[in-house]
């Protein structure tokens, strides 16, 4: 039941990133809030988490910068400040494996849902409510832990799925 209680401020996040395209800061604070309380940190991970994290938004402002030939602040056009802050209690609540799948799943389903709604609803996007997406991932990956009885803090689920494509390989 508790994890279900973290996802109490990940609806506002929805809602205000589809709208809005714009989230406030304090739902991502209560966020954090309530996953720094209903779970014991870790702090084992926690650090590779924020230095995963760290390294993507590097690695992206790099880019970005290099295809310009100018230095690039990535939060001026292609990533929004509250995406980042989003980003932070994801750090708190996975372990580092679940934490680079959900990471990889939710950036798949925001592109896929980027890329079809101007299919089925005949009006372009001009920016993708990232946080929103991610929010409205987690809430799915949080139900599906619950009902599953899995431990997103501990890799050894992910690990074993993992495992099972390398096992699986012709030889």
């Amino acid at each position: 039941m508790l994890s279900l209680a973290v996802l109490l401020p990940t609806l506002p996040i929805i809602y205000e990133d589809f709208r809005y395209r714009a989230i406030h800061w304090i739902w991502v604070a209560l966020l954090t809030c309530f996953i720094i309380s209903f779970y014991p940190l870790q702090w084992s991970f926690i650090g590779t988490n924020l230095f995963f994290i760290a390294v993507q938004i590097i690695f992206l402002s790099l880019y970005f910068s290099l295809k310009h030939g100018e230095w690039i602040n990535i939060t001026q056009s292609y990533l929004g400040i509250g995406d980042i802050v989003f980003f932070i209690p994801l750090c708190f609540l996975f372990s580092p494996v679940h934490l680079i799948l959900f990471f990889i799943g939710s950036l798949l389903v925001s592109l896929l849902g980027s890329s079809l709604y101007p299919i089925f609803s005949g009006k372009k996007l001009a920016t993708i409510p990232l946080a929103g997406c991610m929010a409205l991932v987690l809430i799915i990956v949080q139900v599906l832990a619950l009902w599953m009885q899995f431990d997103l803090r501990q890799d050894a689920w992910a690990l074993d799925f993992l495992n099972l494509f390398q096992n699986s390989k012709i030889q």
